[in-house]
């Protein structure tokens, strides 16, 4: 499968891939709220998504880090047998998906059709 070999400072953090259909993704992002410093956040997340043999979504997680000024991110994609477990797991039932996005739909429909 393919997969993110993700190493932060020259220190191997962890392989991440899915092995069924997916998306997998590695994201550097930067928020800033207010003027204040303190209100800064600066992380890597590595995720996925996938499907499992019911149809639920399932979000993956390896790694949510905050960063500093200076860290240096290195990701190699890669073709590999197995990858790490990921440190989290997050399933969200086909019903439960499906009863959202009616009630998003309903909600919508009502919004710009009256």
């Amino acid at each position: 499968m393919i997969g993110f070999e993700i190493w932060l400072n020259e220190k191997y953090i962890c392989t991440a891939g899915i092995q069924q259909n997916g998306s997998l993704s590695a994201i550097t992002h930067w928020v800033k709220r207010t003027d204040s410093t303190s209100d800064e956040e600066l992380y890597l997340d590595v995720g996925g998504l996938s499907d499992d043999l019911e149809a639920n979504h399932v979000y993956l997680k390896w790694v949510n880090r905050q960063l500093t000024i200076g860290d240096e991110i290195n990701i190699k994609i890669v073709q590999v047998p197995e990858v790490n477990k990921p440190i989290s797991e997050k399933r969200e039932l086909a019903g439960f998906i499906e009863e959202e996005e009616r009630r998003c739909y309903e909600r919508l429909k009502q919004k710009y059709e009256n």
